[in-house]
This record gives C-alpha cells, structure tokens and sequence, in this order.
C-alpha cells in the first residue's frame, strides 16, 4: 500500500510498523538512500532490495495499481521466487495483462481492453539493443537459450518473445550460432544452444 507508506511513513504512529515491514531500523533512511525518482519509487525500490537481501528472495517483480478514477498510486502487487518458472510465468502475465513493459494498470490512463496501442512497445533498435547486450555478455560462450533467460530475464523489460526475436537477428547477422533440433528455419526452443561468436 504504496500511498499509505509515502503519506504516512513519517508520522511516530507507524515508526514500529514501518520498521517491520523493511525490516529495518532506519526505515525512511533506507527508502531515501535507494534509487528512484521520487518518494514513492524510492520506498518500492526500497521494500523490493529488503526482499531479496533479507528474505532472501532471488527473483522479484513489481506491479503498480493506480486508482481507477484518478492518476494516482493505491498500491503494487509484489511476487518474489526463488524457482525461475515461477517467476517467469508471473512476469509474463503481468507484461500481459498491463500496458506491455510497464508492468502496470494506470487508472483513467489505461487502454480500453483491446484496445489497439498508437506504436509499438519495442522497435527493431530496441530489440537490437537486447541483441548487443547478450552477445557482449555471453560473446565466446554457448548456453542453453533457458540459461539465458534464467540469468537476465529479471534486468529487463522484455519477455520471451523478445530474447528469441533479438537472438534470431543477432543470427541473421552471423553473431551467433544456434544448435539444436529445427523443424524449420528461424526458431529457437528453450532447449536450443546458442553459441556466441
């Protein structure tokens, strides 16, 4: 409950629950030293570094719900795992169900479902910019496309579709080398092996 925090967070009545809920002593310390651009990015940011730090959590994404009638936060829906599937499946209904790659419900804001969106979320530059990024990360190594995933599907805003779409051209362009099983010519399975050239 988002808003709750950010009006509330400073008042000596939720000093103990504020220092529950981060786990922390120094809560509002903690929510001012964490990136974001502004109060209610910070205490998210924040909560979500407590998840994976204190609690352990490998893999966490974050949801954002505005209220339906006004352009303003009421809270974020926030699943953690420890097991990728998990993760993976939550992150893509979430990239799903919301604005894609923002990973939110904006109120008035939001698309009428169906809704056609004016542009596309990611042109070819973006999806090359993805291709650049694995193939500096990966270049000499070949991988399972699954490890790859596993390893970098929580830094970013893409989902599956995307990696397969940015691998694919970075294949048309000789930068990898795909192996494996291919009933036809231009697909890549989570059991394929990528070698980066």
């Amino acid at each position: 409950m988002i808003k709750d925090i950010v009006r509330w967070g400073r008042t000596e009545g939720y000093k103990q629950t504020m220092a529950e809920l981060f786990a922390h002593e120094d809560p509002l310390g903690l929510i001012n030293q964490a990136e974001g651009k502004d109060h209610e990015q910070r205490a998210i940011n924040a909560f979500v570094t407590r998840m994976q730090t204190y609690a352990d959590v490998q893999h966490v994404i974050k949801y954002k719900i505005c209220s339906e009638n006004e352009r303003r936060t009421l809270f974020y829906l926030v699943h953690g795992s420890n097991h990728f599937k998990g993760f993976k499946l939550m992150k893509d209904i979430m990239y799903n169900i919301g604005i894609p790659g923002m990973y939110s419900y904006l109120g008035p804001d939001h698309p009428i479902e169906g809704q056609t969106f004016l542009t596309p979320l990611y042109e070819q530059a973006e999806l090359q910019e993805l291709g650049q990024y694995l193939h500096r990360k990966y270049l000499g190594r070949t991988l399972m496309f699954e490890i790859i995933m596993t390893e970098t599907y929580a830094d970013h805003p893409y989902i599956e579709k995307h990696y397969r779409a940015a691998i694919l051209d970075l294949e048309k362009n000789n930068k990898v080398e795909i192996f494996g099983v291919r009933r036809r010519a231009g697909t890549l399975k989570q059991d394929h092996g990528v070698s980066f050239l």
